[in-house]
């Protein structure tokens, strides 16, 4: 693979739906995502275009540099995934970083995207300097009438035995719903 300006291109990792590569651009770590040959899945790259297009205006993902139909070049974002930071049992540094993850699930709800992850944030959430989440891979996000973010994060938590399913939780995520306002969100945990 050859892109012009982008040195060092290595390969990085094999999803689902893409393969990911490294290099360097103007002397900065980056990756490049291309669509899986062997995936039957359509447009996902060009819609993953779109939506970190809109997310970056929130600084909700990784920096998008540049694209083209086939291809997209963003800020390589390193760190520890979530999954690893979850098995420190650092509750501190977890606390910090789910209520990142609360607010960026809040801004996805406001705006009506569903991005389809969050119910398992283990390996598409990049943990950076300052306990910050990034998230990563938006291929599957899609518009809703009744998106479920802050939901599929609540019911992570409960899987992940982080926090008790509760009448009072069940109740705040219900009010939250209904009105997705920052102060019901605050209510659901903190």
């Amino acid at each position: 693979m050859k892109i012009k300006g982008i040195t060092n291109i290595k390969f990085f990792a094999k999803g689902n739906r893409g393969h990911i590569y490294t290099g360097k651009l103007k002397g900065k770590s980056i990756a490049i995502k291309k669509k899986n040959p062997k995936s039957k899945a359509k447009k996902r790259i060009q819609n993953e275009i779109i939506f970190l297009k809109i997310l970056n205006m929130y600084n909700i993902g990784p920096k998008l540099l540049k694209n083209t139909n086939t291809y997209f070049v963003y800020e390589f974002q390193e760190g520890p995934s979530f999954k690893e930071v979850l098995k420190t049992n650092n509750t501190t540094k977890i606390k910090t970083i789910l209520k990142k993850l609360f607010k960026q699930a809040h801004i996805l709800d406001k705006l009506g995207i569903n991005k389809e992850e969050f119910h398992r944030p283990l390996k598409n959430v990049i943990i950076k300097k300052y306990n910050q989440p990034v998230l990563i891979d938006f291929e599957r996000c899609h518009y809703s009438n009744s998106p479920k973010n802050v939901t599929q994060l609540v019911q992570f938590m409960v899987s992940k035995k982080l926090v008790k399913r509760t009448k009072k939780l069940i109740r705040s995520l219900k009010k939250y719903k209904e009105n997705k306002t920052l102060d019901k969100l605050q209510k659901i945990l903190f």
